[in-house]
């Protein structure tokens, strides 16, 4: 059941509504927008990355999807401005 929620939740919050946003920053040319959301996406990308590998060692975890769902609400909130943090 968790790992059905985060595919939700990887889908809707970690794909979707950031492709929104890039397309509206983008289309707007809002630099400061588009700055973000491509921070977002590297961030995000690495995050998916290292995400492979360490599924198959420690999805054992008691709540690991858990903790995964939050950090990717952290990473893509604009008051927590987690991809930021993670960037820099």
């Amino acid at each position: 059941m968790s790992v059905l929620v985060y595919s939700c939740t990887k889908l809707v919050a970690g794909t979707l509504y950031p492709a929104y946003g890039s397309f509206k920053a983008v289309k707007e040319r809002n630099v400061k927008e588009y700055v973000k959301w491509m921070t977002y996406w590297i961030v995000y990308s690495l995050y998916s990355l290292v995400e492979e590998f360490t599924d198959i060692l420690i999805a054992w975890v008691p709540f690991y999807y858990t903790l995964k769902i939050c950090l990717i609400f952290w990473l893509v909130s604009p008051t927590t401005r987690g991809a930021s943090v993670l960037y820099i």
